[in-house]
């Protein structure tokens, strides 16, 4: 029961701080938007598809050791705030029906792999796997010039439910 709780406390904490607090500053959003913005990921994207799950499923069986590392290493948490303000414009667009409108870079894919590298140097030798059978599955040099659209459709496939018609504003 314990676990729980301490684990439930850290998430929240390391949502707000590692997600939400430093792309915030980093964007000039505030943080409920960011949060907001990663658990529309979650619902909207990851959600509505086997393979969205799957990946979902991931995180949470890693998260215990991300919340570890991100409290162990200083340089986790600036490349983790780093690698979601690169993407964030991203996500929102193809949230919001307009991810046709937005290409991953050669940049955005750097600032990934800086990432990754990282979580194969600090991580455990399961979460090394699980990124090592991605990467394999997946390479990030193949998404360099496809849209945001493009890409979520690569990866998750077609959507089971669909998105939301976005407000026009």
């Amino acid at each position: 029961m314990f676990k729980i709780i301490r684990t439930c406390l850290i998430l929240i904490l390391v949502t707000l701080l590692l997600l939400a607090v430093p792309a915030a500053v980093v964007t000039g959003k505030d943080v409920w938007s960011t949060v907001e913005l990663y658990l529309r990921v979650e619902s909207e994207l990851l959600m509505p598809t086997e393979t969205g799950r799957y990946y979902r499923e991931i995180f949470w069986t890693h998260n215990d050791e991300l919340i570890d590392l991100a409290f162990a290493y200083p340089n986790f948490w600036n490349e983790s705030f780093n690698l979601i303000s690169t993407f964030d414009v991203g996500f929102e667009a193809l949230l919001n029906g307009r991810g046709s409108e937005v290409v991953i870079t050669a940049e955005q894919i750097a600032v990934a792999e800086d990432y990754y590298t990282l979580l194969m140097e600090i991580g455990s030798p399961a979460l090394q796997r699980t990124l090592q059978e991605e990467s394999t599955r997946y390479p990030l040099r193949s998404f360099i010039g496809l849209t945001m659209e493009e890409s979520a459709t690569r990866v998750l496939g077609p959507q089971t439910i669909p998105l939301p018609t976005p407000n026009p504003e």
